[in-house]
């Protein structure tokens, strides 16, 4: 089992280890449309696209990315995402508690340990 970070953080995993970040984030493409003005406050709407920088799914491998990116393929069930965080003494996230996984996980011949 291989755990691969494709966020741009650190990340210091519940289990002790420490993810450095892949050399590429994976993103979810943007775009910003005005729609027009409520009180005479622009209001805008964000749409997000297709996800940029996703490898295929691999055996034995875990992709830690955003919430954003895995939300955006709920179908995925090898994509995780921190889950409650850990700040350090100025506010910095360095590390996390727990990780998401999307639904699809429970659904898949991945493993998954149960307590």
């Amino acid at each position: 089992m291989k755990f691969l970070n494709y966020t741009p953080h650190t990340i210091h995993m519940p289990d002790g280890n420490v993810l450095a970040p892949e050399d590429v984030a994976i993103r979810c493409g943007e775009e910003t449309v005005a729609v027009g003005k409520i009180g005479g406050n622009p209001v805008i709407m964000r749409q997000y696209s297709d996800i940029v920088g996703l490898p295929p799914v691999q055996t034995g491998v875990w992709l830690i990315v955003s919430s954003m990116v895995r939300m955006a393929c709920p179908d995925r069930s090898d994509l995780l995402s921190p889950g409650d965080l850990v700040r350090d003494e100025h506010g910095n996230v360095i590390g996390c508690t727990n990780l998401i996984a999307n639904v699809a996980i429970l659904n898949s011949t991945r493993w998954l340990e149960t307590t």
